[in-house]
């Protein structure tokens, strides 16, 4: 079992060994988890107190002796829930916070598949009801994790819609017809064309922001300025005209 999602889930090592021991022992006392999960007594104490504040353990008494077992596995999305919720509290005041600087120009380096993912995410954050986000240079996608991001950019044009915002695509001419094209024409507001000339990095435009995508390196540049953003818009309507449907 790949315990490093519950690692990310926020349990600790101890945890997990408690935990995954109880599931599999059933209602037991600290004797047989000392055991089982080969940590000290006192460390086995201490991951069960944690785990029965987190609503992941209970606990019963029985002849002053304490048995434990492991909650409803289903109980791990109340707590990550619980814990989003806890941080949606605290945006406001978080944002506060942050600082506000005047217009700068700067830019930002994204990787792997989180990095990437989570500039198309903010595109959709940052864009307006019934604006528009511009994409050139889109290419073919023998070079990135295929299936992973077909899967997720057709989730993605679905959370578009329900926003009424569109997505202006000039995509290489080798794309035409294959299923990565495909993902995105199914987008109701999406309006495709497309360019006869091969180019290495693929370009997205929201907001005052420009991200340069190089997929085969599973990287990404975002340039951060409202002069370099529009500069980029005027560059794309140039392409936009020259580009067949």
């Amino acid at each position: 079992m790949d315990t490093s999602v519950l690692k990310e889930a926020g349990l600790t090592a101890g945890e997990i060994k408690v935990y995954l021991a109880l599931l599999k022992l059933g209602k037991v006392s600290a004797g047989p988890l000392t055991e089982d999960s080969e940590l000290h007594r006192s460390r086995v104490y201490e991951a069960l107190t944690r785990l029965v504040n987190k609503g992941l353990v209970s606990y019963t008494n029985k002849a002053q002796t304490k048995y434990f077992q492991a909650n409803n596995p289903e109980e791990l999305l109340d707590y990550l829930e619980e814990k989003k919720r806890n941080v949606q509290s605290l945006l406001p005041q978080l944002k506060a916070l942050q600082a506000k600087p005047e217009e700068a120009y700067e830019t930002v380096v994204y990787e792997g598949f989180r990095g990437l993912k989570s500039i198309f995410e903010n595109a959709k954050r940052d864009t307006q009801k019934g604006g528009e986000i511009l994409v050139f240079g889109a290419r073919s996608g023998h070079d990135f994790h295929k299936k992973t991001w077909e899967a997720y950019f057709l989730n993605y044009n679905k959370q578009l819609e329900t926003k009424n915002i569109g997505l202006r695509l000039i995509y290489n001419e080798d794309l035409r017809g294959t299923s990565e094209a495909r993902a995105h024409e199914k987008g109701k507001h999406n309006k495709i064309r497309y360019l006869n000339h091969y180019t290495p990095a693929g370009v997205n435009i929201h907001g005052n922001n420009v991200a340069v995508f190089v997929w085969n390196k599973n990287l990404a540049y975002v340039l951060k300025g409202k002069e370099v953003a529009d500069s980029f818009r005027e560059y794309f309507k140039v392409l936009w005209g020259a580009a067949k449907k």
